[in-house]
């Protein structure tokens, strides 16, 4: 199967070359990071071994809470001959992408091959005990029911999952794209003293914005769009992940401040309460970066200065180094529209014109990741 690769987490977000960007700390609980947070290993809450069998009760029910999240039910032990064993029950073969054969997923059969990043839930690889804080659980089901119903062509796939070191940890198992993340690739044609053009731009906005709808179909906001959450597989999908900080809206709003600052919508950064639209906004700062090989907002302010000056100064604009589109200007305008009641939905903006045109064009997305990387046949 083209697209699953060894490991236990079968998904590529390069960060060796990152820019000196500011990093500004979010009322999560753990640290802030630019790297996939939903694939890295959940843990379930330990108990205090000083509470005896409340805390041992206490684990037990957490268990099964998420054994219940990921669809499965508690079962008599089993041999273990009949399978790999989650939680008294065998796995079973999970479905993959594009009508590929089943794959039966056995983390005896994985094996870490590297560290892929740093998340809001902690490195990829790395796993974290965390006391049983209710936000930090309640976190991890909502990821994973949502995982389990995610069916889209603009969202990386969802395998499976399974309770590891004696249910102390969850390992989920997602789709490994190729490709890498934007930024990985924004900064290799950088490196190579070139740049992703309008048609890729708007291959990327016409994906993104897919996806977003299909999260807002299912009431969830995404609150973390930026270039390291936007992947591209070897045949040229491009697809989002990291719900780690995503969030049901009530009342199509939310109110909650997580996510990574710079790409926050100005309404967010002040604190009041936002729509699906501060997802446009993020995504406009993503494809101006992406065009630009740089970020929007002056790399030299402290990160106070770089909130206010996100909250109070004008939109950026695109440099006037090259010629763009009118097409494009006037989407990234649109996009960054400093009032969050008047910037529009992401089902809205496909009816922009850029992305109207980017859909009649028929474009090789295969030819082009492939010449980023410079694969071979």
């Amino acid at each position: 199967m083209s697209s699953v690769r060894s490991g236990k987490h079968m998904h590529r977000n390069a960060r060796n070359n990152l820019p000196n960007r500011l990093e500004i700390p979010s009322n999560s609980l753990t640290p802030s990071s630019s790297a996939p947070s939903s694939l890295s290993p959940l843990i379930v809450p330990a108990p205090n071994s000083s509470n005896g069998s409340s805390a041992t009760q206490q684990q037990q029910r957490l268990t099964t809470e998420l054994i219940t999240a990921m669809g499965k039910t508690t079962q008599q032990p089993q041999a273990e001959e009949d399978g790999c064993l989650f939680q008294n029950e065998t796995i079973k073969s999970v479905a993959v992408p594009d009508g590929e054969d089943s794959v039966e997923i056995n983390p005896e059969h994985f094996s870490d091959l590297e560290r892929l990043g740093e998340g809001a839930g902690g490195t990829v690889t790395k796993k974290i005990n965390v006391d049983p804080e209710p936000n930090i659980h309640r976190q991890i089901l909502r990821e994973l029911q949502f995982l389990r119903t995610c069916h889209s062509p603009n969202i990386v796939a969802y395998f499976g999952a399974s309770l590891e070191d004696s249910n102390s940890s969850i390992a989920i198992y997602m789709e490994y794209c190729e490709g890498g993340s934007l930024d990985a690739i924004y900064k290799n044609v950088n490196k190579r003293e070139g740049r992703i053009g309008e048609v890729i731009l708007g291959k990327i906005g016409e994906s993104v914005l897919k996806g977003l709808v299909y999260l807002y179909s299912k009431q969830i906001i995404h609150r973390d769009i930026k270039p390291s959450n936007i992947l591209v597989t070897r045949r040229g999908e491009i697809k989002i992940c990291d719900f780690g900080v995503s969030g049901k809206l009530v009342a199509s709003m939310a109110e909650t401040f997580l996510g990574t600052s710079y790409y926050m919508a100005p309404e967010r950064i002040r604190g009041l309460p936002y729509k699906v639209s501060a997802d446009v906004w993020s995504l406009g700062l993503t494809i101006m970066e992406v065009a630009q090989n740089k970020f929007p907002f002056p790399s030299i302010l402290s990160p106070i200065e770089l909130v206010a000056h996100i909250a109070n100064m004008p939109a950026p604009t695109l440099d006037e180094d090259y010629e763009w589109s009118e097409e494009l200007k006037d989407f990234l305008k649109i996009c960054l529209e400093k009032d969050g009641e008047l910037r529009p939905t992401p089902k809205q903006m496909l009816d922009h014109p850029f992305i109207q045109l980017s859909s009649q064009r028929r474009v090789n997305l295969k030819l082009w990741i492939k010449q980023v990387w410079e694969w071979e046949d």
